[in-house]
């Protein structure tokens, strides 16, 4: 075995053992991460104002603070109509969020976070998931 081989060997080697760390530490991460928990009334609005919340690709609904909301959706379960981006307002009542797009009666869901993955409740809809973000932050 010559020089070179040997390297290649261990090069190998190495690229297999931090594959390997790699894999264990996200495991590890994902199973130590914080458990999902509804906030509260005056919480969803200290979470919600100025941030976005979103799949990062398809859809976005922007919580401007002043109860202003901005839903940039393709499709989406919150679409009303062929505008783009959509307006209306969101308020947080009791321990939800109500959201109103449109001339549609507001849809008041739960608000779930866990870190920065967000999810949104309701009885019987589907449950919105997503993540939050500043608005102009990088995705």
């Amino acid at each position: 075995m010559t020089a070179h081989d040997a390297m290649l060997s261990l090069r190998g080697l190495c690229d297999w053992d931090a594959a390997l760390i790699f894999c264990v530490m996200c495991a590890g991460g994902a199973m130590a991460g914080e458990p999902f928990r509804q906030l509260k009334g005056s919480e969803i609005t200290a979470r919600l104002a100025g941030q976005e919340f979103t799949d990062g690709v398809h859809w976005g609904l922007v919580f401007a603070k002043g109860g202003r909301l901005l839903s940039d959706e393709r499709g989406g379960p919150m679409t009303v109509g062929a505008r783009d981006p959509n307006v209306g307002t969101w308020r947080v009542e009791g321990n939800t969020i109500c959201l109103t797009l449109g001339e549609g009666d507001p849809r008041c869901r739960e608000v779930w976070v866990s870190g920065r993955n967000a999810q949104l409740r309701g009885p019987g809809d589907e449950t919105l998931d997503g993540i939050l973000r500043k608005l102009n932050a990088p995705p």
